[in-house]
């Protein structure tokens, strides 16, 4: 506890050991103590704790604080194993345990000793149960209670959030003695009902009342315009250090694009041509490319992106193609090594999978390597190229921010191109990409089905049923897509 006192909000947080959850609070959020405190809540529950137990809490998720006081021995092998407690009011609630090993319930709950049970409390046959407690607390840990808890989505990362909250827990007293500066927020640009942002945090975590838990979205709201403000310094900031460092040499010979495009099965859209014009622009100039290509799946965004890697190889230079998934990345690969190794175009792809790294690395030092196509891997530190001249992203903005900035300084030198057929609209563009340039590729390909986009009452779900079903008999794909587990 000593050795919290010293720290601030930047110092790493501490533990005892390593495990997965500490790896993967580490590998999302962060190892400093600021970042536990900028992962959101999804929602604050209020926790009912009662001292006497009265028939309007039956059914009810409650809290209690129990003396354990006997086990009781099972009569056969499928019978729960029941622990009997008593409150303060001297009301008898028992505890039941399902298919669980009962050394280890004993083992975990002792007997005279006094725990803080959570969980749903039911009336059966005239007695008091909580079946599979929720959450059991020792008396000595009865201040990681929560009044009102913070609930984080976890599950998914894989990070047992008990344990998260109890790092939040102990480094409150950091966040709360902390002087931040005076608000960074104009006036004119602030919300009237928007805290501090030491304050929306310490009410996101820690909210000690109704009030405070009711102001989520308002506290959630002020956070995100910081994140988006931060983000958008922070890569404004390292663009213009980058670009005042550049000197790109131009490409001029156009030749090959040219030549695939002759070979293709299909006509270029207006769109898809003035993208590539845009592109060819700017590859002229001396001054670095950084521009985004905006278009829905299937408006012929990797078309464009092909014949661009196709020109600045053909003068000299590598390329790298990031994408967020490997199965997207094999899918470039496969697409770019068909229409590109007729040209004596070497492309190789680079994932978590692939076991021969060193290798590849070795070659792209050699130049024996004319395009890399990968994942994250991508960016590793020991990766050098012979000459980059150009770096494609595909779903930029589904890449963590400290790829973002691995992206730009790996970048310096080289021109950026960007695929997203997420629509953003320019404003927000400058906060996710920093200051770019923009090409929309809106018309689709000859020959392809206009997405229809319906939005129906949840009264109508038979109705979507029906249609399901009648793709079904079609041999049709269905993807029913959900916002949670």
């Amino acid at each position: 506890m000593n050795n919290l006192k010293k720290k601030n909000i930047f110092n790493n947080f501490d533990f005892l050991r390593t495990n997965l959850t500490i790896k993967n609070i580490t590998s999302f959020f962060g190892k400093r103590i600021i970042d536990l405190f900028t992962h959101m809540p999804l929602s604050i529950n209020k926790n009912i704790l009662v001292d006497e137990i009265k028939p309007n809490h039956f059914e009810s998720i409650i809290s209690c604080d129990l003396l354990i006081i006997k086990y009781e021995k099972k009569y056969n092998r499928n019978a729960p194993f029941k622990i009997l407690c008593e409150n303060k009011k001297k009301q008898i609630v028992e505890l039941l345990f399902f298919n669980m090993n009962e050394f280890q319930i004993r083992n975990y709950i002792k007997l005279q000793k006094i725990y803080r049970i959570s969980g749903k409390l039911v009336y059966v046959r005239d007695r008091l149960q909580i079946v599979h407690p929720e959450g059991v607390l020792e008396e000595k840990d009865f201040f990681y209670f929560d009044k009102f808890e913070p609930k984080y989505d976890l599950s998914r990362k894989r990070i047992n959030k008990k344990i998260f909250r109890k790092f939040i827990k102990n480094h409150l007293n950091i966040l709360k003695s902390f002087n931040f500066p005076e608000e960074w927020i104009l006036k004119k640009f602030r919300k009237k009902n928007w805290n501090s942002f030491k304050d929306s945090l310490l009410q996101l975590h820690n909210p000690n009342s109704l009030c405070e838990s009711r102001s989520l979205e308002e506290n959630r709201q002020r956070l995100a315009y910081d994140e988006l403000l931060s983000s958008y310094i922070m890569f404004y900031e390292l663009k213009k250090k980058i670009n005042l460092k550049n000197n790109v040499p131009p490409i001029s010979n156009y030749e090959l694009s040219n030549k695939i495009q002759r070979g293709l099965s299909y006509k270029l859209t207006k769109d898809q041509l003035r993208t590539l014009q845009d592109i060819k622009n700017d590859l002229s100039l001396k001054k670095q490319m950084y521009r985004l290509i905006q278009g829905d799946v299937g408006s012929g965004k990797t078309i464009v992106a092909l014949l661009t890697i196709a020109d600045v190889i053909k003068n000299g230079f590598q390329v790298v193609l990031m994408a967020p998934t490997e199965i997207l990345a094999n899918q470039h690969f496969n697409y770019f090594n068909k229409l590109l190794s007729p040209f004596n175009i070497k492309t190789e792809i680079l994932t978590g999978k692939i076991k021969n790294k060193k290798d590849i690395y070795a070659r792209l030092k050699k130049n024996d390597i004319d395009i890399l196509i990968g994942t994250h891997s991508v960016y590793n530190s020991s990766i050098e190229f012979f000459k980059l001249g150009l770096i494609v992203i595909d779903e930029q903005h589904k890449f963590g921010v400290k790829q973002r900035i691995n992206l730009l300084e790996k970048s310096v030198g080289c021109n950026t191109l960007i695929m997203s057929a997420t629509p953003i609209p320019r404003s927000l563009s400058f906060v996710i990409y920093g200051e770019i340039s923009i090409s929309n590729i809106k018309s689709k390909p000859h020959g392809r089905k206009d997405v229809v986009t319906s939005l129906i009452n949840k009264n109508q779900l038979e109705t979507l049923i029906g249609g399901i079903e009648r793709k079904l008999k079609k041999n049709e794909q269905v993807f029913w897509i959900l916002p949670t587990i």
